[in-house]
């Protein structure tokens, strides 16, 4: 089965879009922006603008943005050496941050977080469970881990494909198998046994 050009909205979809993943984008994407009080808005302008292109172009019957709820989690109990390499969130969008959990919400849509678990759970969580409901599962992402969650359905399970927004790419299993030579379901054998720099492993 081949992978479409484009994710398919309308209704039985439901796209799950990583909250974290597009608020950064949006940072670093877009020039330095103020509001008349002083706050910077960049990340808050772009993440609104990203959404609402979304919902004109698709559609989609659910919409959720999932965030990271910030602090550890519980991989950190396991191996406090996890993401440890990471620096601070910029100093300019930690103000934003609060703003755009608002705005999500302002724009009539779920803004889901849970302490000690990363948006990656939540997103898998919800991806299965919509699955075995028999919907058509878009996640909206560039993060690799959510690769292991793609599914090309068949003719009694919908599919779950992740849209990389930025390339404007749709990934099936067709693609997550040119990418890393493993198909999903192996991916994170893969990771295991090579490490992942990105979490400090």
């Amino acid at each position: 089965m081949s992978t479409p050009a484009k994710p398919q909205g309308g209704p039985g979809s439901v796209f799950l879009i990583d909250g974290s993943n597009f608020m950064f984008r949006a940072f670093h994407g877009l020039p330095s922006l103020t509001s008349p009080t002083g706050i910077p808005v960049n990340a808050l302008h772009g993440f609104v603008r990203m959404i609402s292109a979304l919902r004109k172009e698709f559609a989609p019957d659910v919409l959720a943005v999932i965030f990271d709820h910030g602090g550890s989690s519980f991989r950190s109990a396991l191996f406090p050496a996890y993401k440890a390499q990471r620096p601070p969130a910029p100093e300019d969008l930690i103000p934003q941050i609060p703003l755009v959990r608002q705005a999500t919400v302002a724009l009539g849509l779920p803004s889901i977080e849970l302490a000690g678990v990363e948006a990656d759970d939540i997103i898998a969580t919800y991806a299965v469970m919509a699955q075995k409901l028999g919907r058509r599962v878009v996640i909206l992402s560039s993060d690799k881990d959510l690769m292991q969650l793609v599914d090309e359905g068949s003719e009694t399970r919908p599919p779950v494909l992740l849209y990389d927004t930025m390339k404007q790419k749709l990934l099936g299993p067709a693609e997550v198998l040119e990418k890393w030579g493993v198909p999903p379901a192996q991916l994170g054998d893969l990771l295991a046994l090579t490490g992942d720099s990105s979490d400090n492993i």
